[in-house]
Formats: structure tokens, sequence, C-alpha cells
């Protein structure tokens, strides 16, 4: 899995954005201003029951018929982890304020002292950070894969060995496999098969047959031919096959002509595969301004904060689910090959210049349904 450089880390880090401790101050008020009930005060000061004026960060009031509640907010966009001094002044601001909560944000982390004595005044403590990869879900921020397109079409098909049986003793027809067929998947009943001359058992249809051939030989032939290289310029790649259509162990080996009945044994098919690679990139905040994780230090909830290039709102989570393993067993890794098989209706033209390999020939027996 692609693992970014520390360079490339911090290039990409949206918390890089907030450069000082100003704007890391406004910020974090902004977290409280999605609702209107609420007063969000930013770098005020304020004299306390002992006389003493007391700077305070983000002060939110909210109001209710009942009562009045106040938190005081400190906002640490420091180098190093908040210490226990930290935690000791604010416990200080709440009780000479009468306020009733204190919460601190910091971007570094705290010290082991300022954790427990957090816990034992009731103080609310949070990391602001950087998304790490397997939060922004899998296979990380940059979503980078390959997807391969198989279409192919059939050149010619040749029945190699076919018996005819006519109803008149007329001589046998020219064989005519046309394959016929639109994008609501209808076959033509005239090129149903059965699986004796009498036409009692009524089995699939031919281009049914030769289109459920055609998958399995794009699933199992060519990819095996098709060594994919990942540093390559990637372009157009074309494949033939000649392909013996074995019909000797297949219960349903007969088709209905006018005026009579043919038994196959072999179709030859002429198979002409186009593979078409397209490498997928994108950056999942491409469109964000910045996007965030709030982490309660204590409780480790957490939280998403974001922003859109569009809009100068802040928009602040409900907390995060953490996923089940059961959800990450099939997510995609970063440098996969997505194959697609094209259905047969969708046609291709060789472009000029792009030599056509050709594979060694295969016999594809036919299981009976």
């Amino acid at each position: 899995m692609y693992s970014m450089t520390t360079q490339e880390q911090i290039e990409n880090s949206f918390l890089g954005k907030l450069i000082d401790w100003k704007e890391f101050e406004i910020f974090v008020s902004k977290l409280y201003k999605e609702s209107d009930e609420v007063l969000v005060e930013h770098n005020i000061t304020q004299t306390g029951k002992s006389g003493t004026p007391r700077q305070i960060d983000v002060k939110i009031t909210q109001r209710t018929k009942l009562h009045t509640y106040i938190t005081l907010v400190e906002c640490k966009r420091w180098k190093s982890k908040v210490d226990h001094q930290v935690i000791e002044v604010l416990s200080a601001k709440i009780e000479d304020l009468n306020a009733s909560k204190g919460v601190v944000f910091t971007t570094k982390g705290y010290e082991e002292g300022a954790v427990n004595y957090a816990k034992f005044k009731n103080i609310d403590i949070f990391v602001i950070r950087d998304l790490a990869e397997e939060e922004w879900g899998a296979p990380g921020r940059f979503i980078n894969f390959y997807i391969q397109l198989y279409g192919a079409s059939f050149q010619s098909l040749k029945p190699i060995n076919a018996k005819y049986f006519s109803f008149d003793k007329q001589a046998p027809p020219k064989l005519d496999l046309a394959l016929n067929i639109s994008k609501d998947q209808k076959y033509d009943e005239q090129q149903t098969l059965f699986a004796d001359l009498n036409r009692n058992d009524r089995g699939p249809n031919l281009i049914q047959v030769l289109f459920e051939a055609r998958v399995w030989l794009l699933k199992n032939i060519n990819p095996a031919n098709n060594q994919f290289n990942k540093d390559k310029t990637i372009e157009d790649e074309y494949i033939s096959t000649k392909v013996l259509l074995d019909f000797t162990n297949y219960k349903y080996k007969y088709l209905v002509y006018p005026n009579g009945v043919v038994e196959f044994n072999q179709i030859e098919i002429e198979l002409l595969t186009n593979i078409s690679t397209t490498i997928f990139n994108y950056d999942r905040g491409k469109n964000l301004d910045f996007v965030l994780i709030v982490e309660n230090y204590i409780t480790n909830q957490k939280n998403f904060v974001s922003r859109t290039n569009l809009n100068n709102n802040v928009i602040l989570s409900d907390p995060i689910m953490e996923k089940k393993d059961d959800d990450k067993k099939d997510a995609l890794i970063n440098g996969s090959v997505i194959r697609a098989i094209l259905e047969p209706y969708v046609s291709f033209e060789v472009k000029p210049g792009i030599p056509i390999k050709r594979t060694n020939d295969v016999v594809m027996q036919l299981g009976n349904p």
C-alpha cells in the first residue's frame, strides 16, 4: 500500500493551515457556533470574584429559560504537549468566573499529569489533528488504481465436422451463425439448441452458449497472457485467440434449420479481445478547505470537522463510529487492477499502429448445464 513521505505529509496537512495561535483560537470558536442560542466570544478579558483579570481564549454562553451555562476554552497551538499547569490555571479561571465547564484544545497532546488532573477536575481535553490514512476510509486520502475494460468480438465462427440431417433429402445449407443480440439480451428463438433430432428436449440458445464461452475465455485465457506492467505507458491492447468450442460431450448440440437439423461437433472461433486500461487517481480532500479530527483525549471520542471550498461554514460531525473488521476486509487497495468485461453488444475498433498479439490456440470443452 502507498505510504506518504514526511514531506508529502507536511504538504498535504490541513492542520498546517492553522498557522498560529490566533487562527487556532478562531478555528476552535467556530466549532461552537452551530446554534443561534449559543453566544461565542473570542479573546476576551473578565474580572473574577477575586478581582483578578482573567484572559479567556474562547467563552461559550448558553442561556436557557432556567439557567445560564458558561464554558471556558483554552486553545494551545504549541510545539510541545500541554502540561499540568495549563489545566491548573483553567481550573482557577472556572472557579473565579463562576463558569460551568472548562475545555482545552491543542494540536500536540497532553502530558500524563495534565490528563490525570483534567479527569479529576472534570475538564474536557481535546486534540485537533490531521486524519490518519485509515480514518479517510480505505485505501486512504489518495485513491489510485487501474481500470481494465475487456471487450471481445467474434471475428469469425466456423462449424467443424458438423452433420446435417435433412427432412426432405435436400443438400445441406450453408450454416450461418450470425450473432444477433440486442441490449435487452433477447435471443433469436430460431437458434435454440436441442438434445436430440426430434427436438423433444429444449436447451439453451446457441448465442447464449457462445457468449458464456466468451466470458469464460476473457476471465481465464486473456488475463494470463496480459502480464500488466504498472510502470508502462497505458494504452489499448489487442489479443487474437483461436478457440475450438467442443460439443462432443455436450447434451444440447442440435440446431434446427429449414428442412433439417444440424449436429455440432466443434465451432472454430476467432476471438479478438480489446483491453483498454485507464488510471484512476482521486484526492478525497480535493474539494475541502480542510478536514480534521477532533479527538477527546480522555474518552477517545472522535468527530470530523470540515469546511468545503464552496462554503465558509465549519461543520462538526456526529461522533465517528469505529468500523468493524468485516467492513475492512473487502476494502480497495491502492495499486489494484480492477477488471470488467463489457457486454457483447459493446463494439470497438482497432487503433492504427498497435500490433495485435497472438495467443496459443485454445480448446474449450463444453460442460452440460
